[in-house]
Protein backbone atom coordinates (compact mmCIF):
# COMPACT_ATOMS: atom_id res chain seq x y z
CA UNK A 1 0.00 0.00 0.00
CA UNK A 2 2.97 2.18 0.32
CA UNK A 3 5.79 2.99 -1.85
CA UNK A 4 8.62 0.57 -1.68
CA UNK A 5 11.88 1.69 0.07
CA UNK A 6 14.86 2.16 -2.07
CA UNK A 7 16.59 -0.41 0.66
CA UNK A 8 15.63 -3.77 0.60
CA UNK A 9 14.93 -4.01 4.65
CA UNK A 10 12.87 -1.71 5.98
CA UNK A 11 10.46 -1.10 8.98
CA UNK A 12 6.96 0.87 8.83
CA UNK A 13 5.69 2.07 11.85
CA UNK A 14 2.20 3.98 12.60
CA UNK A 15 2.21 5.52 16.04
CA UNK A 16 -0.91 6.33 17.87
CA UNK A 17 -2.32 7.40 21.03
CA UNK A 18 -3.70 4.04 22.01
CA UNK A 19 -0.94 2.13 20.31
CA UNK A 20 2.37 1.73 17.97
CA UNK A 21 1.81 -0.61 14.78
CA UNK A 22 5.25 -1.91 13.42
CA UNK A 23 5.83 -3.50 10.89
CA UNK A 24 8.47 -5.45 9.03
CA UNK A 25 9.42 -5.74 5.51
CA UNK A 26 12.44 -7.34 3.50
CA UNK A 27 12.67 -7.35 0.31
CA UNK A 28 9.07 -6.19 -0.33
CA UNK A 29 7.31 -8.80 1.34
CA UNK A 30 5.95 -8.36 5.29
CA UNK A 31 8.05 -10.78 7.44
CA UNK A 32 6.78 -9.67 10.90
CA UNK A 33 4.73 -7.51 12.83
CA UNK A 34 4.74 -6.06 16.38
CA UNK A 35 3.27 -3.46 18.47
CA UNK A 36 4.51 -0.80 21.11
CA UNK A 37 3.19 1.50 23.65
CA UNK A 38 1.27 4.33 22.13
CA UNK A 39 3.12 7.67 20.99
CA UNK A 40 3.85 9.81 23.97
CA UNK A 41 0.34 12.08 24.44
CA UNK A 42 2.86 15.06 25.11
CA UNK A 43 4.10 15.92 21.62
CA UNK A 44 6.89 18.46 23.39
CA UNK A 45 8.10 15.88 25.81
CA UNK A 46 11.43 15.38 24.71
CA UNK A 47 12.21 12.83 27.16
CA UNK A 48 9.12 11.09 26.88
CA UNK A 49 9.80 10.73 23.04
CA UNK A 50 13.54 9.70 23.56
CA UNK A 51 12.33 7.21 25.50
CA UNK A 52 9.43 5.16 23.50
CA UNK A 53 11.72 5.88 20.40
CA UNK A 54 14.37 3.74 22.71
CA UNK A 55 11.67 0.99 23.60
CA UNK A 56 11.52 0.47 19.36
CA UNK A 57 14.79 0.74 18.52
CA UNK A 58 15.05 -2.14 21.37
CA UNK A 59 12.12 -3.94 20.02
CA UNK A 60 13.64 -3.40 16.51
CA UNK A 61 17.33 -4.68 17.05
CA UNK A 62 15.74 -7.47 19.82
CA UNK A 63 13.64 -8.77 16.95
CA UNK A 64 16.04 -8.85 13.89
CA UNK A 65 18.52 -10.48 16.29
CA UNK A 66 16.53 -13.42 16.74
CA UNK A 67 13.23 -14.68 14.62
CA UNK A 68 13.53 -12.35 11.93
CA UNK A 69 17.49 -12.82 11.86
CA UNK A 70 17.41 -15.15 8.58
CA UNK A 71 15.41 -12.13 6.38
CA UNK A 72 18.22 -9.22 7.44
CA UNK A 73 21.82 -10.86 7.17
CA UNK A 74 23.67 -7.83 7.83
CA UNK A 75 21.51 -5.29 6.81
CA UNK A 76 20.07 -2.19 8.76
CA UNK A 77 16.85 -1.46 7.73
CA UNK A 78 15.60 2.22 7.39
CA UNK A 79 12.33 3.45 9.20
CA UNK A 80 9.53 4.35 7.62
CA UNK A 81 6.41 6.20 9.45
CA UNK A 82 3.22 6.61 8.65
CA UNK A 83 1.92 8.93 10.85
CA UNK A 84 1.91 13.07 10.21
CA UNK A 85 4.13 15.16 9.34
CA UNK A 86 5.40 16.30 12.94
CA UNK A 87 5.85 13.00 14.42
CA UNK A 88 8.07 11.59 10.78
CA UNK A 89 9.73 14.97 11.33
CA UNK A 90 10.53 14.47 15.32
CA UNK A 91 11.54 10.97 14.87
CA UNK A 92 13.46 12.03 11.71
CA UNK A 93 15.74 14.22 13.98
CA UNK A 94 15.66 12.11 17.01
CA UNK A 95 16.59 8.39 15.45
CA UNK A 96 20.01 6.96 14.45
CA UNK A 97 18.20 4.82 11.81
CA UNK A 98 17.56 6.60 8.88
CA UNK A 99 14.04 7.93 8.29
CA UNK A 100 11.58 8.98 6.34
CA UNK A 101 7.97 9.53 6.40
CA UNK A 102 5.88 6.78 4.38
CA UNK A 103 4.36 7.55 1.22
CA UNK A 104 1.08 5.88 -0.61
CA UNK A 105 0.67 4.64 -3.63
CA UNK A 106 -0.64 6.61 -5.85
CA UNK A 107 -3.71 4.91 -6.56
CA UNK A 108 -4.66 5.00 -3.12
CA UNK A 109 -4.07 8.55 -2.61
CA UNK A 110 -7.60 9.35 -4.38
CA UNK A 111 -11.08 8.79 -2.74
CA UNK A 112 -12.99 4.94 -3.17
CA UNK A 113 -16.00 4.21 -3.92
CA UNK A 114 -17.86 5.51 -0.44
CA UNK A 115 -15.64 8.77 -0.97
CA UNK A 116 -12.94 7.60 1.68
CA UNK A 117 -9.71 7.46 0.80
CA UNK A 118 -6.59 5.42 2.40
CA UNK A 119 -5.08 6.63 5.79
CA UNK A 120 -1.52 6.86 6.26
CA UNK A 121 -2.55 5.35 9.88
CA UNK A 122 -3.90 2.32 8.27
CA UNK A 123 -0.43 1.09 6.64
CA UNK A 124 0.43 -1.51 8.52
CA UNK A 125 -2.86 -3.31 9.67
CA UNK A 126 -3.66 -3.26 5.70
CA UNK A 127 -0.31 -4.75 4.47
CA UNK A 128 -0.75 -7.35 7.26
CA UNK A 129 -3.81 -8.38 6.19
CA UNK A 130 -3.51 -8.96 3.09
CA UNK A 131 0.35 -10.60 3.62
Amino acid sequence: FCESPAELAAVVVSPSTDSTAVCFLSGGCIVGAADLRGWPNDQNNSREITGWLSELQTLIQFRLGTDLAAHYPGANPSLMVAADDDIAGQLAGLSSIPTAPAVLKSEYRTASADGTPVSLSWLVALGAAVN
